[in-house]
């Protein structure tokens, strides 16, 4: 395990290169050379003189050493290379048109949109990207977003109601039946797999009533479905955590490891091995390590733990008390794994690379 930055975050693994974030600024972290090269940023908030100076000084070095946010919510890469910034507006970065600075093409807060969980994005082949609402207010309605035209367009794809749902954990595309899954929560009641086929002209219920089905992330096999569960602080003690598969030739469904802790982010790896984050919520009811874990399998059915980091709560970074892993999406390579933990001692806010396990 190799630390290589301060304060940041990554967001998206492509064959090459990692984007990472810094503030409001994307760099690309280069595999090969293990160098970073800044990419772009977003636009100032606002415009005219004093906006563009206000943004100099807060994108300066020395303020961004001082402030230990987290920076921008969602980077993601289309199959095009353009780049797409999820934050407090949606932001698209064309390399081939654009120098350095991304451009808004939607405001959340002139919507009733809300943006989705972290990592929670699908990306499809054509270039499309879906994304479901987090919210926690009771009796919402919760809406699909697609974000369609490689990246010029939102629209709402799916409208869940606030009885059926709490919210969306998140939109993933399945490469081996060529689907789109999304995961939903909390209570057992709102925890369900829901797929489509048909880019949201209809939606089919898979599978779901309990806590066993309550899941922030999918991975995704030629014959089965893999997930580790999120039975958090609300959950009761004994609804211990595991991680699951779900063989879609028998209908059979396993615990194929006891994590005890929710999980909550995937990554996989260009062999078709996942990593998975464990992490601490404190408040928990189950017996649980106060610890976040990061966890590895090259095949959904034989999982080991690799990293553990010691729970030590830092809350000025995102104002939460969680331990927690932060991974990229995409595709990684099999020797280099870039994550970034909070609420951990001596590890927080720090960007590593993982190259064995």
């Amino acid at each position: 395990m190799k630390k290589l930055q301060n304060d940041y975050y990554p967001h998206f693994s492509a064959e090459d290169y990692c984007l990472v974030v810094n503030d409001h600024i994307v760099y690309k972290y280069i595999y090969n050379t293990e160098k970073f090269e800044r990419y772009f940023q977003i636009p100032p908030n606002g415009e005219g003189l004093v906006a563009t100076i206000k943004d100099k000084i807060a994108r300066s070095a020395l303020v961004r050493k001082l402030n230990k946010g987290m920076g921008l919510g969602h980077v993601i890469e289309l199959p095009s290379k353009v780049v797409l910034v999820i934050y407090d507006k949606v932001y698209r970065f064309d390399p081939a048109k654009d120098k350095n600075v991304a451009t808004p093409i939607f405001d959340f807060s002139n919507s009733n949109i809300l943006p989705p969980l972290r990592n929670g994005i699908a990306i499809t082949p054509d270039g499309n990207v879906y994304f479901g609402e987090y919210a926690n207010q009771k009796g919402r309605e919760i809406n699909i977003i697609g974000i369609v035209n490689n990246g010029t367009e939102l629209q709402i794809e799916h409208t869940f109601s606030g009885e059926e749902i709490k919210h969306i954990h998140g939109v993933y595309w399945d490469e081996f039946r060529e689907r789109i899954w999304i995961t939903t929560g909390d209570s057992d009641q709102q925890s369900w797999f829901y797929y489509t086929e048909d880019n949201f002209t209809s939606i089919e219920k898979f599978n779901g009533g309990s806590q066993t089905w309550r899941a922030v992330s999918l991975m995704f096999f030629n014959d089965a479905l893999v997930w580790g569960m999120d039975a958090g602080k609300d959950a009761a003690a004994d609804d211990i955590n595991y991680i699951y598969r779900f063989d879609l030739h028998t209908n059979e469904l396993a615990q194929v490891a006891k994590i005890d802790a929710p999980a909550y982010h995937c990554t996989k790896t260009q062999s078709g091995g996942y990593y998975l984050g464990v992490n601490y919520e404190p408040g928990c009811q189950q017996a649980i390590a106060e610890e976040a874990a990061i966890w590895f399998s090259a095949d959904g059915k034989n999982w080991r733990k690799i990293k553990a980091f010691p729970y030590q709560a830092s809350p000025e970074i995102n104002g939460s008390k969680y331990a927690y892993v932060y991974q990229p999406i995409g595709t990684v390579p099999d020797d280099k794994f870039l994550f970034t933990t909070t609420n951990t001692a001596h590890f927080s806010g720090k960007l590593f690379t993982l190259e064995k396990h």
